[in-house]
């Protein structure tokens, strides 16, 4: 298995010592991958690289299941508790496996998570599929 750090070639940039391969995260290349920078988060919570975010407040926050907070992407820097308000990108388009990515903890089954990004607002296609 080959791991790729972030800013690789063909790898959105954000944090330089973190590493993924891509036969964890991607799933297909149908939709194309898509990457949104300028998203805020507040840090007032540690966010994990890879979670399902919507905005609340003008600020990004972990998804929720019930809708409260519908999600959009994924974060693809981890957000710092650091208090300050931190810029970051989204993914919010391709094709991913479903379980590389951090969900919040009211997503209990499968079907939930691979339902999260139905009815999400343009410009987010994303496609989550079980691999393996």
């Amino acid at each position: 298995m080959t791991t790729i750090p972030y800013g690789g070639e063909g790898v959105p940039s954000g944090v330089d010592t973190q590493e993924f391969s891509y036969q964890e995260l991607l799933a297909g290349h149908i939709p194309e991958t898509l990457s949104v920078p300028g998203y805020q988060a507040l840090g007032d919570v540690a966010i994990a690289a890879f979670t399902v975010v919507g905005v609340s407040g003008g600020n990004l926050v972990p998804a929720t299941q019930d809708g409260t907070v519908a999600a959009i992407g994924f974060t693809v820097a981890p957000v710092e508790a650091s208090g300050n308000v931190q810029k970051l990108g989204l993914m919010r388009g391709g094709n991913f496996n479903v379980d590389a990515l951090v969900f919040d903890a009211s997503f209990t089954t499968d079907a939930q998570k691979l339902a999260a990004f139905e009815g999400a607002p343009t410009p987010t296609n994303i496609v989550l599929q079980k691999v393996g």
